[in-house]
């Protein structure tokens, strides 16, 4: 199993619920390690197949980027890096709307409170769904930043949302809607302490689900 999002470094090997042995990698986060995995196969006629699993990893002792600007690019990746980069920007450049209001969607915004991106999104929810409340956890917020009052691009809405994702409409109880907003404000409290005292360690580890 190759995993990945979760910004931590993995190697071992687990036993599944069969009693097989299963090799588990993850390779940290932001270009911090490289992780080379070998899959040695022997099949043999008339019987079952066995791997064999080994790993290599490469890492320094700590994430700098500098030191990852000071690393040369390939020029073959580079330059189709670049094509693909041309290709897409007139595309990302096409207009799709205008907004007569900034639209507040920094990473500590979302996460700390009321913003007009996150009034935006739930109201498009409702008016698709006909729904009676709509919500969108932060995290699901993506772009980062904020979009200044004018013209909106479809490169705007591709970096709030870069994902799949799809709109689900569900009947719930009160008592399951009283149960996620509390969840969900003493979150937002946790991460307002955390952005007042300026230091990233300080947020809470599932910040974007207020």
């Amino acid at each position: 199993w190759i995993a990945g999002h979760e910004h931590i470094s993995l190697e071992e090997q687990v036993t599944d619920k069969a009693g097989e042995k299963v090799y588990v990698l993850e390779a940290g986060c932001y270009g911090s390690k490289v992780d080379v995995t070998r899959l040695i196969f022997t099949y043999e006629k008339g019987a079952a197949g066995t791997y064999e699993v080994s790993g290599l990893t490469v890492t320094p002792e700590t994430y700098q980027e500098d030191q990852m600007e000071a690393v040369p690019s390939d020029e073959t990746v580079a330059a189709l890096f670049q094509s693909l980069n041309d290709a897409q920007s007139e595309i990302l450049r096409e207009k799709i709307g205008e907004t007569p209001k900034k639209l507040e969607a920094e990473w500590e915004s979302v996460r700390t409170g009321e913003t007009t991106m996150g009034r935006l999104i739930t109201s498009a929810y409702l008016k698709e769904s006909g729904a009676d409340i709509a919500v969108e956890n932060a995290g699901g917020i993506r772009t980062g930043r904020n979009i200044e009052a004018g013209d909106v691009t479809k490169g705007d809405a591709i970096d709030t949302f870069p994902y799949g994702n799809y709109l689900v409409t569900k009947e719930i109880t009160g008592a399951q809607l009283k149960e996620m907003l509390e969840i969900s404000i003493e979150l937002g409290i946790q991460n307002k302490a955390a952005d007042e005292v300026g230091e990233y360690d300080g947020w809470p580890k599932n910040s974007g689900s207020y």
